[in-house]
């Protein structure tokens, strides 16, 4: 029941928030802001994952080789997505930030275990595709 309610708690809260704007400022403490090109080097951990948390037809029109899909949509019906992912450090990113500002603010609120890996790609997929960088298409 707990579980339930959590989830209804987080989808809440993204849905209703989703239509405010957001700058790296606007991001609480804990989320380390990196560039294009320092994503080039932490990728090579392999403890690090990238997340597109776009929708679907987002990255259908194209993503960030390596990045892994999981949709905010999905997430905010089942936080247990992101498990596989907790001893990572996690890079999200969206299209402009609105989004992972919105997702990683509710993981800390909510004290999920990623919390101190968090990590957010400045300029989301707006400034990769605005610097000419590669994007995969499926």
């Amino acid at each position: 029941m707990k579980a339930f309610i959590r989830h209804i708690l987080l989808a809440t809260y993204l849905i209703s928030l989703i239509s405010v704007g957001a700058h790296a400022a606007d991001f609480k403490n804990g989320v380390t802001h990196i560039s294009q090109q320092e994503l080039a080097e932490k990728l090579k951990d392999p403890n690090t994952v990238l997340i597109d948390i776009r929708t679907q037809e987002e990255v259908n029109a194209g993503y960030i080789d390596g990045a892994i899909h999981v949709p905010i949509t999905g997430i905010a019906k089942d936080i247990s997505l992101l498990d596989e992912y907790i001893d990572k450090d996690i890079i999200f990113y969206c299209h402009v930030g609105i989004r992972v500002r919105k997702l990683t603010d509710y993981l800390q609120y909510i004290g999920h275990p990623s919390k101190n890996k968090l990590y957010h790609l400045k300029g989301d997929m707006r400034a990769w595709r605005a610097r000419g960088n590669k994007i995969k298409t499926k």
